[in-house]
């Protein structure tokens, strides 16, 4: 809003500094001071706390390739609109609607824009202010430039914080992540592949274990990664999708059976089920909640909409630009309760918390199941909660011995 305002107030710069006593001078005064006020006072009511609040912050700043937002939005249109020079401009606009109001008042136009700025909690703070007439506005002035200044400062320290931890985070997984010591009891089964590709609807979630990569040590609880199917050729026709623009692109890939959408160390990426296959334990949940074809459609284009990111070292759920694999279903499944736990104090959502949401009172059900390269086949359900509780009970234990350790 605020960088909109910008833009739309300086295309009416002009009629401050020439301005001729006419219909058209004078709206556009007026627009651009009804413009100002309307946005300073969205920033009064909310953008301030935005400021101070360092989680709804980050997530405003971040780069988001999903929806074409750019970085640091937040700061660049806030010492836009709140510049010295802007300033000065506003108070001339004051000037000139002032004086020549009353010449205008019967224009209906003019009359819904000076209803705006009349009705505006800014105008009504500084209409009578001179641009140094006020020692203690311009002091309160000086005072909230100080605090939005102050609170970037923090920001951006704690930004310089989280890109050290990323740096060492993406270091550490992608040496260690290459140390694997044998290939998946599931590796290139046609058998496995053919009957997952039978079984996987739109939307259906897949789990994973690889209990043979050093990787999977570091992961606390049972699953190691987690992929959404975003459907094949002709379930994507079948929802209306296949021609749209953000699949347009990707039909070549999906053509030659790429439908899995996963983040990798590489980064969020579309690949096929037999790619996946190079793991002992395997399961595809499904979301139980009944969803429209509105819904379908926007979930899927939801998940597409995160290929290319890079992957997120720091685990960080309030980081649109970058995402883990578990984020990606929380991005994803905007009603469901996902459990999120706090590593080094930032916000994550581990495989196992997506893996949860498939108990017997959660969001999904398990539809299939691999345990150690077996299929089962009965008491899906009851073997799917086991390995979640036994791996829950496991990691307790170990807690338990660490505290006693430090003891």
């Amino acid at each position: 809003l605020a960088e909109r305002s910008s833009r739309f107030m300086d295309s009416k710069k002009s009629a401050l500094y020439n301005y001729n006593n006419n219909r058209q001078n004078f709206l556009d005064v007026a627009m651009y001071l009804g413009v100002f006020v309307a946005t300073t006072d969205s920033y009064y009511y909310a953008y301030d706390q935005f400021s101070r609040n360092y989680k709804i912050r980050r997530i405003i700043e971040e780069e988001n390739l999903s929806n074409g937002q750019k970085a640091n939005t937040f700061t660049r249109s806030m010492k836009n609109l709140f510049s010295f020079s802007n300033r000065k401009d506003v108070l001339k606009a004051i000037s000139i609607f002032n004086k020549y109001k009353r010449e205008y008042n019967l224009d209906k136009k003019i009359q819904k824009t000076s209803k705006l700025i009349n009705s505006s909690y800014t105008f009504t703070k500084r209409k009578k202010l001179g641009f140094h007439a006020s020692i203690s506005g311009y002091a309160n002035f000086l005072k909230n430039r100080f605090k939005s200044q102050k609170s970037t400062a923090l920001y951006k320290l704690r930004e310089r914080t989280l890109r050290v931890l990323y740096a060492g985070s993406k270091i550490f997984g992608n040496a260690v992540g290459r140390v694997q010591s044998r290939r998946g009891k599931l590796y290139n089964s046609n058998d496995f592949i053919s009957k997952a590709k039978l079984k996987l609807r739109p939307l259906d979630t897949l789990l994973e274990k690889t209990p043979f990569r050093l990787t999977d040590k570091f992961i606390p609880g049972f699953w190691g990664h987690a992929a959404i199917y975003i459907g094949n050729e002709s379930e994507l026709k079948e929802l209306g999708l296949w021609s749209h623009p953000k699949i347009k692109k990707y039909q070549a890939k999906i053509k030659d059976g790429n439908t899995i959408v996963e983040a990798l160390r590489s980064g969020v990426e579309i690949n096929s089920v037999k790619s996946f296959s190079d793991i002992d334990d395997f399961s595809i949940l499904r979301l139980k909640q009944n969803l429209s074809l509105d819904e379908k459609k926007e979930y899927i284009l939801s998940v597409i909409s995160h290929i290319g990111k890079d992957y997120d070292f720091a685990f960080n759920v309030e980081t649109p630009s970058k995402i883990v694999c578990s984020e990606l279903h929380y991005l994803t499944y905007l009603d469901v309760k996902f459990d999120v736990e706090y590593i080094l104090g930032q916000p994550t959502i581990s495989v196992d918390s997506v893996a949860t949401q498939g108990v017997l009172d959660k969001a999904f059900s398990p539809i299939s199941l691999y345990l150690d390269g077996i299929e089962k086949s009965q008491s899906i359900q009851t073997e799917f909660e086991s390995v979640l509780s036994e791996a829950s009970f496991n990691l307790m234990a170990l807690e338990e011995k660490f505290k006693v350790y430090l003891d």
